[in-house]
């Protein structure tokens, strides 16, 4: 593995840590409480295969699959996750909700086998 590819490794471990302490320790569900009425757009470039990830030579634009799969699952535990145009236009409408909105987008859309 390169050096990179062990400094992206240990970005992913630390970011899992942190929202993980962030979720115990209540801080997550404060700011789910700030976000509610507002739209969050996550944008990914590229989710592979983990070991197809961990041979890539820019990690920093693609996701491993797993780390793609548990941040899905829980972003459809937390928010309300939408189409991007079906986002705006609740938004726009102001229409009432118990969760966060958010949706996700993919930039350039690479086609993965």
């Amino acid at each position: 593995m390169t050096p990179s590819g062990q400094s992206t490794r240990l970005k992913h471990r630390l970011r899992d840590a942190l929202d993980r302490a962030a979720s115990w320790s209540e801080i997550q569900s404060a700011r789910e409480r700030l976000s509610l009425g507002t739209l969050t757009i996550l944008t990914y470039h590229r989710v592979l295969e983990d070991d197809a990830w961990a041979r890539a030579p820019l990690q920093g634009l693609a996701m491993p699959r797993t780390a793609f799969a548990a941040q899905v699952e829980w972003l459809a535990r937390t928010f309300v996750v939408e189409p991007l145009s079906a986002a705006l236009a609740s938004l726009s409408r102001s229409e009432p909700c118990g969760r966060p909105l958010a949706a996700i987008t993919f930039d350039d859309g690479h086609r993965d086998s």
